[in-house]
This record gives structure tokens, C-alpha cells and sequence, in this order.
């Protein structure tokens, strides 16, 4: 069956990243630091999560985020017209992330991990933030998964450094199309090698 997002959000690794999960930009290409500044004011809690992901007010406070860095950011949130879905409230002592109304899930490039009935390993690369590839949100994912015969799926990376390589007779090849062109990746980055 496919899981609804209500039932996986409370997975750590979902909650340590929900700009995984929604999309905080509504569709427009906003400048770096939003995400940056964003992410300092998530939240991490259960209840936090499911409350997004339905469209409920939610209100998060961050003590250490400078009024500074809050006003910037409510800066980007007005010149972008974000104020009908979220605004940074700097009324009280410690800024405020306060969404207001329900963000479309985020569709992102993705990594899918799995098995389908005979056991065999599958794996599924969904490209993503360019015309080509919008990306899958991560119920999309799944419903793609159960189409191909993919039983048990879990979720990889996600990012615009997704990439598949495999070896060839120079190096290695780009089986898709990352949308970080110059295919530089992670400091850190997630491999999963596979080898006949």
C-alpha cells in the first residue's frame, strides 16, 4: 500500500529537513539565503510536521537567530509575495516563523531504494528543478514505485546532485540529467555503489 505522508513524517530524517517536504517557496526560485535562513527556523518536532503538511498555523520560535537575520528574511518573504502563506513575526523578544495557510508539497530530485516481489533490488532517479524534470513529491514517488512493481521502497537523497553514473571504457558516464550541471556534489556526499 502507499503510506500517506501523515504516517512517514514523523521519521527523523524528514523532520531534520521538511524543506524535503514542502515547498516554503511556492513554486518561485528564491535566492540562497532564504533556504539558508529557513532551515534555522524550522522545526523538528512531531507535531510541528504533521500540522504543516495539513495546512494548519503554525508558529515556530528560534532563540538563536539574530532580529537581524529574521528581518532579512522577512525582506525576501515580501518581494517574493510569500505574506499569504508565511511571515516572520519579530513582535516579541525571539523571531517567529508563522505559516499561515497550507504550501504545496515540495517536488524535489529524489533517490528511491527498493525491492519489488521477487526480490530483486530497484532503483528509481527522478531528475528534477529543470523543464524537463520538475521533480516528484515524495507521495509521487511512491505511486511511481507501485507502477513499476516496486513492493518496499525506501527514500534516498534527494537533491540537485542526484546523480547515476556507471563505469565506462573512460572514466564514468551521467546516466541522467542532475540539475547541478557542473555535477559538483556534497562535501559529504551519499553512495550507494552497486556491483554485479
Amino acid at each position: 500500500r502507499i503510506t500517506p505522508l501523515e504516517e512517514i513524517i514523523t521519521d527523523p530524517r524528514l523532520l531534520a529537513d521538511l524543506r524535503n517536504v514542502v515547498d516554503f517557496g511556492v513554486k518561485r526560485s528564491l535566492p540562497g539565503k532564504f533556504w539558508l535562513y529557513l532551515r534555522e527556523l524550522l522545526p523538528t518536532s512531531e507535531a510541528g510536521g504533521r500540522r504543516l503538511i495539513k495546512g494548519r498555523v503554525v508558529v515556530w520560535r528560534q532563540e538563536e537567530m539574530p532580529t537581524k537575520k529574521a528581518k532579512e528574511l522577512q525582506g525576501i518573504i515580501e518581494e517574493y509575495n510569500l505574506t499569504p502563506y508565511l511571515y516572520i513575526d519579530t513582535r516579541k523578544e525571539f523571531p517567529r516563523l508563522v505559516i499561515v495557510r497550507q504550501l504545496p508539497l515540495n517536488r524535489i530530485p529524489v533517490v528511491g531504494i527498493g525491492f519489488n516481489e521477487n526480490r530483486q533490488l530497484r532503483i528509481i532517479a527522478v531528475d528534477g528543478r529543470q523543464r524537463e524534470s520538475a521533480g516528484v513529491t515524495i507521495q509521487e514517488l511512491a505511486w511511481l514505485a507501485k507502477n513499476e512493481g516496486i513492493d518496499t521502497l525506501g527514500l534516498g537523497s534527494a537533491g540537485g546532485d542526484v546523480a547515476v553514473v556507471a563505469k565506462a571504457k573512460k572514466g564514468v558516464e551521467v546516466l541522467n540529467s542532475p540539475s547541478n550541471k557542473d555535477h559538483k556534489t556534497r562535501p559529504l556526499p551519499s553512495v550507494l555503489v552497486i556491483s554485479p
